[in-house]
């Protein structure tokens, strides 16, 4: 086994509380991403989609673009999510991609529209901010103001529990069924190969142990941020190397930082080197 895989496997594994105001106290693992996305949707279409996909990853049934009836009539919602757990839960979201700051007019409205159709929950998401009068208004409702990595952060727990971690796990047990550390598997299709196949076998062991550890320790509930940056060096430093061009470019222009760019550059990888060992034991 590397040195750095061994160093990897035997991690410290460390309950970590967090403490920020839209993180549950009771999170037994830190955050280690410091975004969901890597940067602004360029477009108001744009911000609410993200938005609405966020949430829907986040396990709410969601509608980008609802007509909700109410007392007085109905209203036009940019995103509704909700989750039918008990107790349910339903959230409004009005999205402003905004050049300026909303204003407390749009906050009196929502609040209106809030209350009128029974939502749980109204968030505003602003690209831009909200005036001091705005956030007023918004004291002592059921509404949350929030910019775009406000928005990120308030859900991200949640959406790496539910959607990016499940995904990870889920490559690495595929390709953990090649992998040397995982054991018997492995050698039973290895006993069926030609001595050449073997060899090639081995080859792609040698390659992607590191990238099968590193999906594990990014996935795992339990490691800090400074594991997941380590994993993520030992992993662009080694594996680039094996890789098609078009993959080597993602790689190494992910930032560990953002979750959603390293998961996609991470699922694609996995994907390319479980087609490697596919292509042996064919």
């Amino acid at each position: 086994m590397h040195s750095d895989l061994e160093s990897f496997v035997n991690l410290p594994y460390r309950l970590v509380a967090t403490t920020d105001k839209y993180r549950s106290p009771w999170a037994y693992h830190s955050i280690v991403f410091e975004a969901i996305e890597d940067s602004l949707p360029a477009t108001w279409q744009n911000f609410e989609i993200r938005c609405a996909q966020i949430l829907e990853e986040c396990g709410f049934q969601v509608e980008h673009g609802a007509t909700i009836p109410h007392v007085r009539g109905s209203a036009a919602i940019d995103v509704t999510a909700r989750d039918a757990a008990s107790p349910p839960t339903f959230i409004v979201v009005e999205c402003k991609h905004w050049a300026s700051r909303v204003n407390q007019n749009v906050v009196s409205a929502f609040r209106t529209v809030v209350t009128d159709i029974g939502a749980n929950t109204g968030l505003i998401v602003s690209k831009s901010g909200f005036q001091r009068g705005a956030r007023r208004a918004a004291g002592h409702t059921n509404l949350e103001l929030l910019d775009w990595n406000e928005f990120q952060n308030m859900f991200i727990t949640r959406w790496c529990d539910k959607f990016m971690f499940p995904k990870l796990n889920d490559e690495a047990e595929e390709l953990g069924n090649y992998s040397a550390h995982y054991g018997a598997f492995a050698n039973r299709i290895r006993a069926t190969l030609t001595s050449k196949q073997q060899a090639e076998f081995d080859q792609l062991q040698s390659q992607f142990d590191l990238l099968t550890m590193t999906l594990l320790i990014i996935a795992s509930p339990v490691v800090g941020k400074e594991d997941v940056s380590k994993a993520w060096a030992n992993l662009s430093g080694r594996v680039h190397m094996y890789l098609p061009s078009n993959l080597q470019n993602q790689l190494l222009s992910v930032d560990s930082k953002a979750a959603r760019p390293l998961l996609e550059a991470l699922t694609s990888i996995a994907k390319f080197a479980i087609g490697e060992f596919e292509n042996v034991t064919r």
